[in-house]
């Protein structure tokens, strides 16, 4: 009976400092960490349902990856976005043209010790704007630098050969507002109009000591990257 009431005890105990630490992380400010430093980190889509919504049109790509690079702990992520193989559903073969924007990650609170929150925000060189060029760049879509809404991010325990730990990032209220330009007055597939799209689906986030050699937006999707060793990748209270 004694040994059922320590061991109920120390169970108790366990339990007790479990909810303390996860109820300590909550609220706090969360930010964006590495084992080790300088560290790279790439972004792959985690389904084959991540895409990007428009009204009454789905844009998908068959590279949706993003990269980005940490020199110390930090509250701030810039992702370099690289998109290949894209089409829309009513105008076939796209471009996403990068004009120099990224997207700037601002990590919130700590929802526990596992989640945590993201502003994200498109940010771009002064006069210029991401692009979406279809029909041969008569038709193009202009977005603008903004903020686009929350990401929610999970932290993962790598497990077998991939021991490292990990983030998943779920997109699901990441919105931006866009403009449709038709180039050609005589061009009737596209009007000129604006509208609010969504970044749908979610991406796996993986840290590797970096090797300085990293991704651009304009690079052919040819080009492989070489990176060094895996290491842990979290978002966490600070």
């Amino acid at each position: 009976m004694k040994r059922n009431t320590r061991l109920g005890l120390v169970l108790t105990a366990v339990f007790m400092m479990s909810a303390f630490v996860a109820t300590a992380a909550q609220g706090k400010q969360a930010g964006f960490t590495a084992s080790s430093y300088p560290a790279v980190t790439t972004w792959h889509s985690e389904e084959e349902s991540t895409y990007v919504q428009f009204p009454g049109a789905i844009a998908e790509c068959d590279v949706m990856t993003y990269e980005s690079t940490l020199s110390e702990a930090s509250t701030q992520l810039t992702l370099t976005p690289h998109y290949a193989g894209c089409n829309i559903s009513f105008a076939g073969n796209i471009t996403f043209r990068w004009n120099g924007c990224h997207y700037l990650l601002e990590a919130g609170t700590a929802i526990s010790t596992e989640e945590a929150t993201a502003s994200t925000f498109l940010k771009c060189p002064p006069d210029k704007k991401a692009e979406v060029v279809m029909y041969s760049e008569l038709c193009i879509i202009d977005i603008p630098e903004q903020q686009m809404g929350e990401i929610t991010f999970t932290n993962k325990e790598g497990s077998g050969e991939e021991p490292q730990d990990y983030v998943t990032a779920d997109m699901g209220s990441v919105d931006f507002e866009y403009t449709m330009t038709r180039i050609s007055p005589f061009f009737s597939p596209c009007s000129h109009n604006t509208g609010e799209g969504n970044l749908v689906g979610s991406f796996v986030a993986r840290g590797y000591d970096d090797l300085s050699n990293h991704w651009d937006t304009e690079t052919p999707e040819t080009k492989t990257y070489t990176h060094g060793e895996k290491i842990d990748f979290d978002v966490k209270s600070t």
